[in-house]
């Protein structure tokens, strides 16, 4: 595989970031990376927006852990990028410490850069069968 470009490697840190601010609850860095016209669509078919998926940070469920089942795919076509990969997903219901539900999941995100650098525009994972 080639080295990524440098905008290959923010955007896939950014991923990585709200990927780990998911499992945080982290409301403050979500903020920052998610567009505000996010659409967030669910391994169930529920779509959000940013103020929704936001809110329901850790109100019914908690993601536990993202665990790439594949290198991420980065392409990046001028001020847009897609990641693609399969993720291995643990979610605990809220309060609880153990995960209760184990996914595998396929999942594309867009990007889009920004004066304040990139920001997630739509995100869509898709429950994976064996």
């Amino acid at each position: 595989m080639a080295p990524r470009t440098n905008d290959e490697q923010l955007v896939l840190a950014a991923e990585l970031r709200r990927r780990a601010a998911m499992i945080a609850l982290d409301a403050a860095t979500l903020e920052a990376l998610l567009s505000d016209r996010l659409l967030h669509i669910h391994t169930h078919g529920q779509i959000e927006t940013k103020a929704e998926v936001i809110a329901s940070l850790g109100r019914t469920m908690r993601f536990m852990a993202f665990e790439p089942l594949k290198p991420e795919t980065v392409v990046v076509e001028g001020d847009v990028a897609v990641v693609t990969t399969e993720l291995a997903v643990a979610i605990a219901r809220a309060g609880e410490a153990q995960a209760a539900i184990n996914l595998r999941t396929c999942v594309s995100a867009v990007w889009t850069r920004t004066p304040l650098g990139w920001r997630q525009l739509a995100y869509h994972a898709a429950r994976l069968t064996d």
